[in-house]
């Protein structure tokens, strides 16, 4: 039996650095600033059009002081997600800021 959990949702990794910016009350701006990458690469990442590169991953690593490991796992997981839910042949609904589920 295989206990492996397949979410039939994909979360991107702008849920985690939104929550980051939250709690440090930054603003795209500020993460621009501090993380040396353009406000519109930031919004697009924010908002699930740019993927997570190395070099975006490298830029967050030393902005945010999670690894870039982190960042870049966080983004294969969700884009391999969506292909498998594809791939299954599930409809999905992509929500503003990149949240992919599954609907009926």
């Amino acid at each position: 039996m295989n206990n492996e959990f397949k979410p039939n949702y994909a979360v991107p990794p702008a849920e985690t650095i939104k929550e980051m910016m939250d709690d440090k009350e930054w603003t795209v701006k500020d993460l621009s600033i501090l993380s040396l990458l353009s406000e519109e690469t930031i919004k697009g990442v924010l908002s699930a059009d740019v993927e997570i590169n190395e070099h975006i991953a490298f830029q967050f690593e030393k902005a945010l002081g999670i690894s870039r490991t982190f960042w870049l796992n966080l983004e294969r997981n969700y884009r391999n997600t969506i292909k498998r839910l594809e791939a299954e042949g599930k409809k999905l609904k992509r929500e503003e800021g990149g949240f992919v589920y599954e609907v009926d």
